[in-house]
């Protein structure tokens, strides 16, 4: 499932890129676990979000990269953890090509994380997908640093 990068997609820019995204990872496990104390006290937590930054794909397609497994593990940990949650898999992608290539590569990777989480053990009832393309920017689309935050996997909670 996991494919080693092509080595022009490894240019210096991308490996600093890749530590940049290490530094999001406690932000990402800050935010599970607050998400997971919440529905321990009975706090409503329907429409709630978590953004995965470091759930990478190679250029243009929805192949994992190997660099995604720590976020990859700690989805699978909140859904294992969590039997009844329920989630929409968001995918998002940064302003290049059209908006219609980028709706379907985005639908095309929430549905690669959907199948992950499938393929270890998450019930595929628990999981709906959807892809917004370019559609809901966090950041401009101005610099390959803010490109690369517009491309994302967002959880948002289902209580239904």
């Amino acid at each position: 499932m996991f494919r080693k990068p092509d080595a022009e997609v490894k240019p210096v820019a991308a490996i600093q890129d890749t530590i940049s995204k290490i530094e999001l990872i406690p932000q990402v496990l800050t935010e599970i676990e607050q998400l997971k104390s919440d529905i321990a006290e009975g706090v409503d937590v329907k429409n709630r979000e978590i953004t995965f930054q470091n759930i990478l794909f190679n250029f243009n397609s929805d192949e994992i990269l190997t660099e995604s497994e720590t976020d990859l593990k700690a989805a699978l940990d909140l859904l294992n953890d969590v039997k009844d949650l329920k989630v929409t898999i968001d995918g998002h992608t940064s302003a290049e090509g059209t908006d219609k290539y980028n709706l379907d590569l985005s639908r095309k990777r929430a549905n690669a994380v959907k199948n992950y989480l499938v393929s270890n053990g998450i019930d595929a009832t628990r999981l709906k997908t959807e892809g917004k393309g370019k559609s809901e920017p966090i950041a401009p689309n101005d610099s390959e640093e803010n490109k690369q935050l517009n491309r994302r996997i967002v959880f948002n909670v289902n209580t239904d």
